[in-house]
This record gives structure tokens, sequence and C-alpha cells, in this order.
């Protein structure tokens, strides 16, 4: 059943047990944590499984770059996984990123803006 949550140890030691022990605190929907869970897995898993304290905002844009240029995803999917990495490091880290300098090969051709446009507001949570 996919909207029954993981459990979780009574005390959480692995970065993702923690993280989603956070989302849980925090009451955001379960559906919520399963997908900013799995983008975040995505980020750690693209960049070789670094910590995500040891990264930061180079690090972000070129996953960015890689899901747009690489894995083709749509605008949309982009801006959520934005939101979820932006929300790890902002509400669970408690890090700044900086600057965000996303691009996308052709998108501006096709009228089709940057997933950074509506970041720049903040994320939407």
């Amino acid at each position: 059943m996919d909207d029954i949550p993981v459990p979780l140890p009574s005390t959480p030691t692995r970065f993702m047990d923690r993280f989603r022990a956070f989302i849980r605190a925090r009451q955001l929907a379960y559906r919520t944590e399963k997908t900013y869970c799995l983008w975040v897995r995505e980020f750690i898993r693209f960049h070789g499984k670094r910590h995500p304290e040891s990264m930061g905002a180079v690090e972000v844009n070129q996953w960015l770059s890689h899901l747009a240029n690489n894995r083709n995803v749509a605008v949309n999917t982009q801006k959520t996984a934005l939101n979820g990495v932006v929300f790890m490091y902002h509400q669970f880290l408690g890090r700044e990123l900086g600057e965000l300098q996303f691009s996308r090969v052709g998108t501006h051709e096709r009228g089709i803006s940057s997933p950074l446009d509506m970041a720049a507001s903040g994320p939407g949570f």
C-alpha cells in the first residue's frame, strides 16, 4: 500500500530516516514526504552518495541541469525536484544555498522558463 507511511526507528540515525522524521514532525502530507525523499535520494545518488552537507549550490545546479538536459524531465518536475532539495537545505539542514543558476538547453526558444524563475520568490511550501 502506497499510502501507509514507512515505519521509522525510534531514534533515527541515518540521514534519510532523520529527514523523514523531520518532515513528519512538521505534519506535511505523506505524499510530499515521499516526493521530497525521492528527489533528495536522487540528488545524493547523482553526486556519488556524497553527504548533502558537503555540497551546495554548485552541485544543485549540476543536478538540475542533468535533469533537464540528460533526463529531459518537464519543467514542473524540475520545480518539484528543486523544492524538495531546497526544503532539505533550508529547513532540515538550516543552510542557505546561495545563488542558483539554471539553464535548460532550448527552453527559451520554446517559451519555457526555468524552474528557478518560479523559485526566485522561494519554494512552494
